[in-house]
């Protein structure tokens, strides 16, 4: 394995990244451990309060970023605000790839 290559240290960074450029859009993120929302897997987020059909358009809704990931991902990207690290909190987003 090569030196600063561990797959955990990779992702945590990663996903401080992504948090740190847009920390005024992830406000309104919900902590989601499970696939779909909740355990009945309805994909229902009932506590959205900002996104509605009105402003959910191809004007003013899309894609962010992309980043390049290590191999295939068939896992949900799951999303947990203020996680401790090093000593700070941050918001963080935990990919899983099929490289590990």
């Amino acid at each position: 394995m090569k030196p600063n290559s561990n797959p955990i240290h990779a992702l945590l960074f990663l996903g401080c990244v992504v948090l740190g450029l847009a920390p005024s859009a992830l406000r309104a993120q919900v902590t989601n451990y499970t696939d779909k929302y909740n355990n009945q897997h309805t994909g229902e987020d009932t506590s959205e309060t900002i996104l509605t059909p009105s402003n959910v358009n191809s004007s003013q809704f899309g894609k962010l970023w992309t980043f390049t990931v290590d191999d295939q991902m068939y896992a949900q990207p799951l999303y947990a605000p203020n996680i401790s690290i090093g000593g700070g909190t941050h918001n963080v987003v935990y990919l899983a790839t099929m490289n590990n």
